[in-house]
Parts: C-alpha cells; structure tokens; sequence
C-alpha cells in the first residue's frame, strides 16, 4: 500500500496509515478508507460509525505553593457521568474523588489529567498544568528592644521569583491595639 485517504464524514480528511479524529459532535457518520497499492490500484471500504455523546469535562484548581494541599474541583457538565480519575502528574498519584486535594514534594509544572467517563462507555480526558511554586521565605531583624521605646524591625525575607506581594507583621502584644499589627515592607 503506497497511499491512505481516510474521509471521516465530517469534512475532515486524513492519509496516514493509522489515523486519529476527534469528531465534534455525537451522532452517526459514515467513515470512508481509500488505499491505492503499488500496482496503482485503488480499493474503497465505507463503516458507518455510531459516535456517543461524551462529558463536556472541565477542571478548575486553586493554586498553593510547595508544602500546602493543591485542591481541585471536577466541573464536568453531561448527563449519566459514571466515574472519573485524576492523575496528578507526580510518580503515578491518582484519586477518584470529584474534587479531591493533593500535595506536591518537589516544586515545578506538572500535566493533570480528568478523565471522565459516562454511562455511555466514552471516556474524556482534559489535560492541565498546574505549577508549584516554592513558597517566600520570612526573615526579620530587629534592633535592641527596650520596654517603653519603639524597636525598628527589618525584612529580610525572600521571594520565590524575587518578589514578595505582602507582609502582615504581628508584633505579639495584644495589649497596643491596632499598633499590634502592621502590613508595612
């Protein structure tokens, strides 16, 4: 065989041996293979192909720096869904809870997979990547302290990516009010 000419019916085309397609919509459509073989000749075979109607699947996250709990949420809308399963991206981690937690140990982007499946047999998978950053690190100097006499503090703490967006000091005494805390670099 020295050609392949595949028309899935949908206005769609393909000439690899082995094609893939991702059709649209549900519904029945009738896939046409064409090969021609070294001779020249040209052979035709027609399937209808009954294509069920999937999960529109959807997933959100609420992003977390290295050492908290990345929670994320299955938004998946459709009709009969039958189960689902996460893969983190991470040394095989999975779930099948609908929105499930998950902590990453290293820092960096990882693929997350949905895959959804419905009582129709199809299974949908979405792919997503999700970073892990590390967290800013806070350090903080401060100069001799004396009851009575305001004490100077200095940050010296650091940024992930050299920036830091807040602070929120708590200086430890209830007792000064509103000049307990402060949100000052």
């Amino acid at each position: 065989i020295v050609s392949w000419e595949w028309d899935f019916g949908d206005g769609t085309t393909a000439t690899d041996p082995n094609a893939t397609h991702a059709f649209a919509q549900a519904g029945s459509r009738t896939v046409t293979l064409a090969i021609t073989g070294q001779s020249g000749c040209r052979t035709t075979v027609s399937k209808t192909v009954n294509l069920q109607e999937g999960a529109n699947v959807t997933l959100s996250f609420a992003q977390t720096c290295l050492g908290g709990p990345t929670r994320f949420r299955d938004e998946t809308q459709g009709t009969g869904l039958t189960g689902r399963t996460w893969d983190f991206g991470d040394n095989g981690a999975t779930s099948a809870e609908a929105n499930p937690s998950h902590t990453y140990a290293q820092p960096g982007t990882y693929l997350v997979k949905l895959t959804v499946q419905n009582s129709t047999g199809c299974a949908v998978t979405r792919t997503q990547s999700v970073t892990i950053r590390r967290p800013p690190q806070a350090a903080f100097t401060s100069a001799l302290a004396c009851s009575g006499e305001s004490t100077q503090f200095a940050d010296g703490s650091t940024g992930n990516d050299g920036n830091i967006a807040r602070w929120q000091w708590n200086f430890g005494d209830a007792a000064s009010g509103a000049n307990n805390t402060s949100e000052e670099s």
